[in-house]
């Protein structure tokens, strides 16, 4: 066992009473929809020119050189961001919201060949194995696709599985650019995932609450040299309390960066192929 998997085990089980699971609340539920409400008005901005596109174009000049040039080599970029409410840190309830941007960039790669490839859902437990298991098209129309997935996650010692339907809706802005949003619902979590005697749970009901929310939103932009994607991700997970928070709050921080980034990723190497 890896060291960081033995200490995140260690911890876990030696908590006792100190790790309680946290319930979901309404409360905790308008927290995160008032964090998205701030966020998406934030983003209205930037799809309709009034602020830059992309993150990368609102970062200092030297800062983005550098992040440039980790893209060129074929990097993925990422970053902790904190919506606040007119400057004010926004209240998470009683719970965790996690927010994180990517950005990765596909070299000689059109805009149309980029959304043609995360479109193919039916592909994803061959391009995004073992983290996306099973995947099926709900309905499709033009602009909006409904999937429903099985995700697998194992980071720090710790192993979940998540059904859900996802909502994805695709924005094109002109030619260059697409804005899409995707939103999960019907959250449950798989326990004994594979196993004769598997069990779904739904996700705010769950013994542990490793996910209740999930936002993703991502932007696309075709340039002469190729195309970038960023993808913006938030999601809502239990508080971990102030056990874990001292002595394992880089795990629980650091899962949702860490599955954002392989995503990214993965897309890069399959469109590159």
């Amino acid at each position: 066992m890896r060291p960081r998997a033995f200490l995140v085990t260690f911890c876990m089980a030696t908590a006792g009473a100190a790790v309680v699971a946290a319930q979901f609340t309404p409360e905790t539920a308008r927290a995160f929809d008032r964090y998205i409400q701030v966020t998406e008005a934030r983003q209205a901005a930037e799809i309709d020119g009034r602020s830059p596109f992309l993150w990368l174009d609102r970062q200092p000049a030297g800062s983005k050189a550098s992040y440039v040039a980790k893209l060129n080599s074929g990097g993925v970029v990422s970053a902790r961001l904190e919506t606040r409410d007119n400057g004010r840190a926004m209240d998470d309830g009683d719970g965790k919201i996690h927010h994180w941007v990517g950005t990765v960039f596909f070299p000689k790669v059109t805009l149309q060949r980029a959304i043609a490839f995360v479109q193919a859902y039916e592909k994803y437990p061959e391009i995004f194995a073992p983290m996306i298991q099973r995947t099926k098209v709900i309905n499709r129309a033009p602009a909006r696709f409904d999937v429903f997935m099985r995700t697998f996650s194992s980071n720090y010692g710790v192993t979940v599985v998540y059904d859900g339907d996802y909502g994805v809706d695709y924005r094109p802005l002109g030619p260059t650019r697409m804005f899409t949003k995707s939103v999960a619902t019907n959250l449950h979590h798989v326990e004994d995932a594979g196993k004769p005697g598997e069990r779904r749970v739904p996700a705010e009901r769950a013994a542990r609450g490793y996910l209740w929310r999930l936002n993703t939103y991502c932007s696309f932009e075709e340039r002469a040299e190729g195309t970038y994607e960023q993808c913006e991700a938030i999601s809502l997970s239990e508080d971990p309390g102030w056990f874990l928070s001292l002595t394992l709050g880089w795990a629980f921080n650091g899962i949702p960066e860490d599955t954002l980034r392989e995503t990214l990723g993965r897309v890069r190497a399959g469109l590159l192929k």
